[in-house]
């Protein structure tokens, strides 16, 4: 176990102050702008990124099912049939 691995008290607080900052950050490797209006704008821009692919991603989810569906449903008629 390296000091890497380790989840610091300030880590922690920034989770707790916004953790989609935390994520853009840490994960996404997404860095701060040096001024705090420059930072309200790329926040604004990085969040509705962020919002975007989570409404692509519930759609792709809606579509999987309901392929699972129609699946199911020609495997269902193919045994009857």
């Amino acid at each position: 176990m390296t000091t890497d691995d380790w989840v610091s008290a300030s880590d922690i607080a920034a989770y707790e102050y916004c953790a989609r900052v935390y994520w853009l950050e840490r994960v996404q490797c997404v860095g701060r702008a040096e001024e705090p209006a420059d930072r309200l704008v790329t926040g604004e821009l990085h969040h509705g990124a962020h919002g975007r692919a989570v409404v692509a991603q519930r759609w792709l989810v809606r579509v999987a099912i309901a392929l699972l569906v129609v699946a199911a449903g020609l495997v269902w008629a193919r045994g009857r049939g």
